[in-house]
């Protein structure tokens, strides 16, 4: 059709003129009206990949001829209010599991969306992104809901992957680390705070593997920052407890191998904490080999099994103690209180922060001041202070981190 009109015009641009305005009265509504009908259809069963691929190719002949207004028109006419109004469905009628979702018929975001960016990247970074990693974090924290509750054949390092990797080079470093930050650490560190469990006799290693077969996803500062936090401190103890209760080091030092195994090689290469704790229990097993003490600690003749053993009737003889369970039950329902309150007070500031379009983020390089985990809010290095509500920001003048109001932070140029 187009081709036929182009060879009775003249070539002059008068005409080429012309003939984009009969495209744009004629055909235009033609080409918005099949799209507008066919795409809820397409995307629900097996004939998207064909709707694509028939609208692709006829923006790929109207952007070489450079017919640029009729490819802004189907953008905007039919490709972004229908991607928008997919988005906005996504996920509210479906049961979280694999991004791709064929048995349900509802396909991932990515599959939505990507085959579009090469004709509209600009429109659809500006109509769906903040949708996007709106659903993106709600899919992440159905996750985290659900980890441990329904066995699964999917990993949960499997389905983040499965989430957020196809937007790696989608999405601005700035809306990917936002994502990250918001959305999957925090639920790591809940997951291997509360249910790593280390003891030789009975090892639940899930929560570390999420961690660890996530570094790709999450890179190898952020996931040396949780070990650091959450497993080196547990796995040292447990070691050296055991080291310091037998005689022959051959089993611990077994168990160390196995441990160490599970390591990437590219974290072992690129994080020299993770090395220094290696370092640091093989010191301890060569000293037990040699019938040494661990930083003076005196071993004693009992086993490991007799120390798991006298663990538990420890805690036998606790819960016969009501008064001491009901004194660790307040403690930790307060540590859950004062927990909660910094995580509203840090979601509030977020949203102020997102609301003005000011960047919010954890610190890249997973830095911590006084205990403390470092942010980034409108260019300045934060963090927040124990009293929970109050912001600390570094006084250059002063070279101290002081008290500062929020919106003295938003104001800061």
């Amino acid at each position: 059709y187009v081709n036929l009109w182009r060879q009775v015009l003249p070539s002059d641009s008068r005409y080429r003129d012309l003939l984009e305005t009969m495209l744009e009265q004629h055909l235009l509504p033609k080409l918005v009206r099949i799209l507008n009908n066919s795409f809820e259809d397409c995307i629900q069963g097996d004939g998207y990949d064909k709707l694509v691929n028939w609208a692709t190719e006829i923006m790929s002949y109207f952007k070489d001829k450079g017919f640029k207004s009729l490819n802004e028109a189907i953008t905007d006419r039919a490709i972004v209010p229908k991607l928008k109004s997919y988005v906005s469905s996504w996920g509210n009628t479906r049961k979280r599991g694999r991004a791709s979702h064929s048995n349900s018929g509802e396909k991932s975001l990515d599959v939505a969306i990507h085959p579009w960016l090469p004709f509209m990247r600009k429109r659809i970074r500006e109509n769906l992104h903040r949708d996007v990693r709106r659903k993106l974090e709600k899919a992440i924290s159905g996750i985290w809901k659900c980890y441990g509750k329904a066995p699964s054949n999917i990993s949960v390092s499997e389905r983040l992957s499965d989430l957020v990797s196809p937007w790696k080079d989608v999405f601005s470093k700035q809306t990917l680390d936002k994502l990250i930050e918001n959305s999957i650490i925090p639920g790591m560190e809940d997951v291997i705070s509360s249910l790593l469990i280390i003891n030789p006799r009975n090892q639940d290693d899930k929560p570390f593997r999420i961690v660890i077969e996530s570094i790709d996803l999450i890179g190898n500062d952020r996931c040396s920052f949780l070990l650091e936090a959450y497993f080196f401190p547990r796995w040292l103890s447990v070691l050296k407890k055991w080291l310091t209760s037998v005689e022959d080091v051959t089993q611990p030092e077994q168990w160390f191998s196995a441990w160490r195994t599970q390591f990437p090689r590219k974290l072992l290469d690129n994080s020299k904490m993770v090395r220094n704790h290696f370092d640091v229990a093989l010191t301890w097993i060569s000293s037990r080999r040699e019938h040494k003490s661990l930083n003076g600690a005196v071993p004693d003749e009992s086993t490991y099994q007799a120390v798991v053993e006298s663990l538990s009737q420890e805690e036998e003889t606790a819960q016969h103690e009501p008064s001491k369970s009901k004194e660790k039950e307040a403690l930790v329902h307060r540590f859950s209180d004062y927990r909660h309150s910094r995580r509203v007070f840090k979601d509030l500031v977020e949203a102020i922060a997102e609301s003005m379009g000011v960047l919010f983020m954890r610190h890249e390089r997973m830095k911590t001041v006084n205990g403390n985990l470092l942010y980034v809010l409108n260019g300045k290095e934060v963090y927040f202070h124990e009293s929970e509500s109050v912001l600390c920001a570094r006084q250059t003048e002063k070279n101290a981190w002081l008290p500062i109001e929020l919106q003295t932070l938003l104001s800061f140029e």
